[in-house]
Formats: C-alpha cells, structure tokens, sequence
C-alpha cells in the first residue's frame, strides 16, 4: 500500500520521477518483412515463440544491467511501478524531466562505459524514484560494436582509468549528498 502511494504521488509530481523504457533487443538481425511490435501482446509473442526473436537487453551479456527493470512483472502489469531494489551496474532507459534541479551527466564519463550507470546512481542518491511503464518500450537494433567499447574492453590502461573515475565520482556524490564521512 506504501508503494502504490509512493508510486501515485511521483506521478503526480514528476520533477524528481525517472520513468524506466524496459529495452529488448532482437536476437538477430531483423528484416523489414518482419515487422516491429505494434503492441504489448505482440512483443510478447515475439518473447514467447518456441525461437524467441526478442529478449530482455543485455540479457546474455549483462543481466544486472535491466534485471531490476523486473521484466516478469512487466510482462503481467497494466500500471506503472516502482522499480524496488537497484544493482548498482542498473542503467536503463529513463524519460526525465528537465528541470533544474536535473542532475547532468557526469563530463568524466565519454564515449563507452559506467555514463549511464553514474548517472542513475546520482538520480537515484538526489531521491528520484524509478517508475517502470507498463505499455511503452523499445527495440534495440543489433549493430557493429563501437570503437569506444573496443577500447574499453581490449585496453587494460583504458578500463583501469574508467574504473578509478567511477571511484572519484562515486566519492564526489557522497560529498555532494552528505553521505557517509565524505562530509
């Protein structure tokens, strides 16, 4: 019952609401004959053939990445709901409002790695709530990995680098929010 109020207030007030967008991902490469769910039940039925043509993003590679999305709940809800733990490697699909007090993606953070994940900490640390929608979505497309992620993952200095600037962020928000000693 808390929840739901929690969940009714935010959407009456979206200044501080990060609405989730639950990503899938074709599990290859679509032709234009195919089509692109129209609706829910279509998606669903794209998920649930005996050879599933879509999947959860990031499922195989990455689950933490949208797990706390909660995709069985999804599948089942006609409301929005409140996403209820977070991992922290958590970096889904938001519709924000801009407003002021948006805080900005973080600058140290470029091209491939942790943007995202920062960024939904910082939301999560100035007290947005995450609200899952229950009849919006998206397809992501399969493409060719950017030179960006290759260089995150075949560059050992690189992703040493991107790993300490998430540490230095990471104290920078407990500073910023008063949390912990970091005062």
């Amino acid at each position: 019952m808390l929840l739901e109020n929690i969940v009714a207030a935010s959407v009456a007030n979206t200044e501080k609401v990060a609405f989730v967008v639950p990503a899938f991902e074709y599990l290859e490469l679509p032709q234009k004959s195919d089509g692109v769910a129209q609706t829910k039940e279509e998606l669903m039925q794209l998920l649930h053939r005996q050879d599933p043509f879509v999947q959860p993003f990031r499922h195989d590679v990455t689950p933490e990445s949208h797990q706390s999305t909660d995709y069985w709940k999804w599948y089942r809800t006609d409301k929005p709901y409140a996403v209820r733990t977070q991992s922290d490697k958590y970096e889904p699909y938001l519709v924000l409002k801009n407003t002021a007090q948006l805080p900005a993606y973080d600058e140290r953070f470029t091209g491939y790695g942790m943007n995202k994940i920062t960024h939904v900490t910082e939301l999560s640390t100035a007290g947005y709530v995450f609200l899952v929608l229950p009849h919006v979505w998206l397809l992501h497309v399969p493409h060719k990995p950017s030179t960006y992620f290759g260089e995150l993952v075949h560059n050992p200095q690189h992703r040493l680098r991107n790993r300490v600037q998430r540490f230095e962020f990471l104290v920078d928000i407990m500073r910023k929010y008063k949390l912990g000693r970091c005062k």
